[in-house]
């Protein structure tokens, strides 16, 4: 029986640069992307690919051990599946794959930009958060004028704050790696978020990225960093001194010149709570929304390890899967 699926490793650059060519991607499916998350986590990480009539349908999949068995999750940032058209065979064929390498449990999800709802049944797809997408293919002068009053009147003074401003990737690279901890460790954020040095290290070696810095008295107290493909950039880590966050509106529009120059059509601010959406919103970007894939291969496994041996495997917007709270 012929097999129209393959699975590429995180260590195969080429083979998962070629994967990737003909079908619309973010920085986080990239091979980079992924090698510093299997860095930071020690997880296996591969692109499942599938490839039939011309279609190309994939996702970065990301192994985890449980008591012995295996389940799967999409690695760490908006990543997804993705792909260039739709095929009737994908999800049986997947189904096939996950069931073969006996997973008890899949949470992967759906590109916003690239995803179809039709990859995978309803049941199993759900929207849990919004992200906020500026459209970069209008000239500089359209995307300052869809922004608010507020945020236009802010960039009026880029003249002088482009000034204060460095890609000194050196000097960036340092700021991270010596701040980042502490200013998670502020505010609270889930463990995913923590990176090692050695895995930001291997991040901000990509070449398809941007590092942007706010300086006050030449020393580096805000920066960000971009990844980007030919289809879409992605803003992926930000970080302040305490009380230097007001450098983000200018950092951000630095990434966005610098990113229509390369011909990048949109970018991905990410979400976040009511005030972190507004401000983004102010840039002009729109709401899309986001959407996991929650599946149960092993309904009895399922059952077991969540501790409701009469076998009610239902998936809820509730945390999945229910074992590893």
């Amino acid at each position: 029986m012929q097999q129209f699926y393959t699975t590429i490793d995180v260590f195969e650059k080429e083979k998962w640069n070629r994967a990737l060519e003909d079908v619309p991607h973010a920085f986080t499916h990239t091979v980079d992307h992924c090698k510093s998350v299997h860095i930071n986590t020690g997880n296996k990480i591969y692109l499942f690919l599938f490839e039939k009539d011309d279609v190309k349908i994939c996702c970065p999949i990301m192994e985890r051990n449980f008591n012995g068995r295996k389940d799967i999750a999409k690695p760490f940032g908006i990543s997804g599946f993705t792909g260039n058209g739709t095929h009737p065979d994908f999800h049986k064929t997947w189904l096939n794959f996950v069931k073969k390498r006996r997973y008890i449990t899949g949470y992967t999800g759906l590109h916003p930009l690239f995803g179809d709802k039709g990859w995978f049944p309803q049941k199993n797809i759900f929207s849990h958060a919004t992200i906020q997408v500026l459209n970069l293919r209008p000239s500089v002068k359209s995307i300052l004028t869809n922004m608010s009053g507020g945020r236009r009147r802010q960039l009026n003074k880029w003249s002088k704050t482009k000034d204060k401003l460095t890609s000194n990737r050196n000097e960036i690279e340092t700021f991270f790696l010596n701040y980042y901890h502490d200013f998670l460790d502020r505010k609270n954020a889930a463990s995913y978020y923590y990176f090692s040095d050695s895995a930001m290290k291997s991040i901000f070696s990509t070449e398809n990225s941007i590092m942007v810095g706010a300086l006050e008295d030449n020393k580096v107290v805000s920066a960000a960093f971009f990844g980007y493909s030919n289809f879409l950039a992605d803003y992926q880590f930000i970080f302040s001194l305490p009380g230097k966050n007001h450098h983000s509106a200018d950092i951000i529009w630095y990434a966005i010149l610098e990113l229509k120059k390369m011909d990048v059509p949109m970018l991905n601010l990410g979400g976040g709570g009511k005030g972190i959406s507004e401000f983004k919103r102010r840039f002009g970007a729109y709401d899309l929304p986001m959407f996991s894939v929650k599946e149960v291969y092993d309904e009895q496994a399922y059952a077991h390890y969540s501790g409701d041996e009469s076998g009610d495997v239902r998936i809820h917007k509730g945390y999945f899967p229910k074992y590893r709270k």
